[in-house]
């Protein structure tokens, strides 16, 4: 479908664990999706919402999501940002 419209960028958002470890599973799940995306062709990549930014043993979601990722890109949302 992305062919199809020509799409070379997709974003994602909404991945909310409850602990560090399920973001961490989470984000090596969406880090395959993002290689197989980048492999033909299309960037991914990951739009934040607001629960990004609690703490899990000192250290905020969003962090944790692109600490364990090297393909998934940022669609940072300057809303919740702010």
């Amino acid at each position: 479908m992305h062919h199809i419209l020509n799409c070379k960028h997709s974003a994602i958002s909404y991945m909310r664990g409850h602990t560090a470890e399920q973001d961490i599973q989470m984000t090596k799940q969406t880090e395959k999706w993002a290689e197989l995306f980048l492999k033909n062709g299309i960037i991914l990549a990951y739009h934040n919402q607001a629960h990004e930014f609690e703490k899990f043993d000192d250290k905020i979601g969003l962090d944790i999501i692109y600490e364990n990722s090297s393909v998934l890109q940022a669609e940072i949302d300057t809303y919740w940002i702010q």
